[in-house]
């Protein structure tokens, strides 16, 4: 069996998470995040994403981030 890399998981994690995947596939990427703390750090993100956008909860943005976002965005 082929070791899959950082890149290939960075592509599938949202399959990943919604087990929309071959069993192989989902065994290689359950042996590489458990041994890779960035594709782990990767899926906790995604992962604590979802669940707080899932959640529904308002989030209060810091004064001035709006402005901050969009002038660093014009900036590019």
């Amino acid at each position: 069996m082929l070791e899959i890399t950082c890149e290939q998981i960075r592509r599938e994690v949202s399959n990943y998470m919604e087990a929309d995947l071959t069993a192989a596939l989902k065994r290689q990427i359950d042996d590489h995040v458990r041994h890779c703390p960035g594709c782990k750090a990767v899926y906790d993100g995604v992962r604590n994403v979802i669940s707080l956008a899932g959640h529904g909860a308002i989030i209060e943005l810091p004064s001035g981030f709006s402005e901050r976002l969009y002038r660093k965005l014009a900036n590019k």
